[in-house]
């Protein structure tokens, strides 16, 4: 019974799935972004310091 009710779910959460998708973008592009900053901070900071 739970197996039949699996397919018919994605039909009307297509447009959810890809809201949650872009949004799941956003946070990789978000933790991408700050750990490459980390990264060249902390790589100014060895070679300054």
């Amino acid at each position: 019974m739970h197996i039949e009710t699996v397919p018919v779910t994605p039909a009307p959460a297509s447009p959810s799935h890809q809201k949650l998708l872009r949004g799941r973008l956003r946070q990789l592009a978000w933790i991408s972004a700050v750990t490459l900053s980390v990264a060249f901070w902390t790589g100014l900071y060895f070679l300054v310091f």
